[in-house]
């Protein structure tokens, strides 16, 4: 074999060319890139206006938020109130914090027009640091032109409401006397007040500061110069539990209904 293969090699010039087979590159690694989760991360949204819709707005900024976001407000709207023009705000998302920066540094104005706030079912809210005035709830017997509950806060879900003010808020509903709940707050989910004022709201029935009709913790707070027919400060129709509150010319009496005294409650 080897002597043919000199002699071709003689004749040619050639050496053998036979054939062989390729051989298989090594692998390389090649990174790819893997679909998340689609989970968020919590965002603090700020609110840089006192307009009440609009890029910048506490409208937008609600509309805007996703599960467990923060909302704050700019600095440059300490001192000014936000009114409302085109309704009440409604809160949707779950685990949403609205934190102002003090009850006497902003307002938010329902504007003789709506409800301020409006909470639904199955959304937990903190709500702190606001004042929340002029909100009205008002439904009229015959044209059926609202709901006549909750003129400040409507609450169907769980909120905390910490360090806030609700003044001059009202429930009306017209044309039947036996009927506009919770000047201030209707509540209809479960609710905690800590550290809060409810002065001047009105309901033309039950609970001039607030209603309850759901589960309510009311601590450290203050209602005065609320009026109802029945439960200046509060009408309560399910289970609450008041402490270290102060109570003082509520028209329509102090406390409607049971509840369960934590101790700690003065009653002028």
């Amino acid at each position: 074999m080897q002597a043919f293969t000199w002699l071709r090699k003689c004749m040619t010039g050639r050496s053998d060319t036979r054939c062989r087979p390729a051989r298989k590159p090594t692998p390389r690694f090649r990174p790819q890139l893997e679909a998340l989760d689609g989970r968020c991360l919590p965002s603090t949204l700020t609110v840089t206006n006192n307009l009440d819709s609009g890029p910048g707005s506490l409208r937008a900024d609600i509309a805007a938020a996703h599960n467990k976001d923060t909302i704050v407000f700019a600095p440059s709207l300490n001192g000014q109130t936000i009114t409302l023009t085109s309704g009440s705000l409604l809160i949707s998302q779950k685990n949403l914090t609205i934190r102002g920066p003090g009850a006497s540094q902003l307002t938010v104005s329902g504007n003789h027009n709506s409800r301020v706030f409006v909470i639904e079912p199955g959304v937990n809210v903190n709500l702190s640091g606001l004042t929340i005035s002029n909100g009205i709830a008002s439904k009229a017997a015959l044209f059926n032109d609202g709901i006549g509950d909750g003129g400040g806060i409507y609450n169907g879900g769980t909120l905390t409401v910490t360090g806030c003010i609700l003044s001059g808020n009202g429930a009306a509903f017209v044309g039947s006397p036996s009927s506009g709940e919770g000047g201030g707050i209707y509540n209809a989910g479960t609710i905690t007040l800590s550290g809060c004022t409810l002065s001047d709201n009105s309901a033309s029935y039950l609970g001039g500061g607030m209603y309850n009709a759901g589960t309510a913790t009311v601590s450290g707070c203050t209602f005065t110069w609320n009026s109802a027919q029945v439960g200046g400060g509060i009408s309560n129709a399910a289970m609450l539990t008041v402490s270290s509150s102060f109570f003082s010319y509520n028209f329509g009496g102090a406390i409607d209904g049971g509840y369960t005294d934590g101790g700690g409650n003065t009653f002028n």
